[in-house]
């Protein structure tokens, strides 16, 4: 794939975030065996509650809370962007916030005068890349999101329980499933997974949300001092993952334990990618993103031989299929073309 990454990403039409994470979403779907309505309702229930916390954070830019069905259901004001997101469930770029934080060593701090109430610490960090889109082995989840965690608790000598104050990246429901999924946390924790409000309800200037959430969570420590609250930051379509773990209990800096846990990532094998192919393809995963042209049907398949290929459709019968039906495990036909694989039922 050396070289082509980028040009299969264009031409199979997964060129923005929406429509990369929508493909995750189904393939998670899938995976739990459920149908849109009831997969529909739990990313509803996830993201409701974030709701009330938007609604009481004076930074938020959306703080007046609907219910699940409102959140789901696709009108006009709540169009789909890329099926199954309506565009409550996707981040909203609508803010131009901004957010600082001073990092000095501790006698810099003494020095300067800095009120120790006000000193956070840093007790683990994780910091690793993942598998790009193309070649994941399994599209409805992110080893690297939960192995980034699972290194800053342990750098922390805590477990996900031990921490009071939760900011899980947010950006689109899988990325949130991929850390409750991995880390064994009810959807319906009674801690939340954010302290903003959430990129769609809070609002956020891509990834630099992930500093709003980092001042917020020590606003909260410093009011319960001895407490610990995490905040993780994914770039990429899911492929970088960074989390941090802060208190204000005093500990030393440690240096990074990435490297063993970013060579075991590395180490683990892919899939193959067909960037042409001609056949029956059995559907993996996909997504329909509505444009002002109409709707774009993207599937990702795998060949009889395993190979994965990406698939692109304007077809009126394909498209209502991807958009009506489910047909994830069905087989389709794919055709190359200069300008990438095209799919039809």
């Amino acid at each position: 794939l050396d070289g082509l990454p980028l040009t299969l990403l264009w031409e199979s039409g997964l060129t923005e975030p929406t429509s990369q994470f929508a493909v995750f979403e189904n393939a998670r779907r899938a995976r739990l065996g459920m149908n849109r309505d009831e997969y529909a309702q739990r990313m509803g229930r996830l993201l409701a509650p974030m709701q009330t916390v938007a609604a009481a954070n004076p930074h938020a830019v959306a703080r007046s809370p609907r219910s699940v069905h409102d959140l789901i259901t696709a009108t006009v004001s709540n169009r789909y962007i890329a099926q199954p997101y309506t565009r409550s469930l996707v981040a909203q770029d609508r803010v131009n916030q901004a957010a600082a934080v001073v990092i000095m060593s501790r006698r810099a701090a003494q020095r300067l005068g800095v009120d120790p109430d006000q000193w956070v610490y840093l007790h683990g960090h994780g910091d690793v890349d993942g598998r790009r889109i193309l070649d994941r082995t399994d599209l409805s989840q992110s080893p690297a999101a939960v192995r980034a965690v699972q290194t800053a608790l342990t750098m922390s000598s805590l477990t996900v329980n031990d921490v009071s104050f939760l900011d899980l990246y947010s950006c689109f429901p899988i990325a949130v499933f991929t850390l409750t999924d991995g880390l064994g946390l009810d959807e319906a924790d009674p801690r939340g997974f954010t302290v903003t409000g959430r990129l769609p309800f809070f609002g956020g200037p891509g990834n630099n949300y992930a500093m709003h959430a980092i001042c917020e969570t020590y606003q909260r420590i410093r009011e319960t001092p001895a407490t610990f609250g995490m905040v993780s930051a994914t770039g990429g379509p899911a492929c970088k993952y960074s989390v941090g773990v802060y208190s204000t209990t005093p500990c030393e800096w440690q240096p990074s334990a990435d490297r063993p846990v970013q060579d075991l990532l590395d180490s683990e094998a892919g899939v193959d990618v067909a960037a042409r192919t001609q056949g029956a393809v059995t559907v993996e995963t996909y997504t329909v993103k509505h444009t002002k042209d109409g709707p774009v049907g993207i599937v990702a398949g795998r060949c009889d031989d395993g190979q994965r290929v990406f698939a692109t459709t304007r077809d009126t019968s394909t498209t209502t299929l991807l958009t009506d039906d489910d047909p994830i495990g069905q087989q389709m036909h794919v055709r190359p073309t200069k300008s990438g694989n095209t799919v039809e039922l």
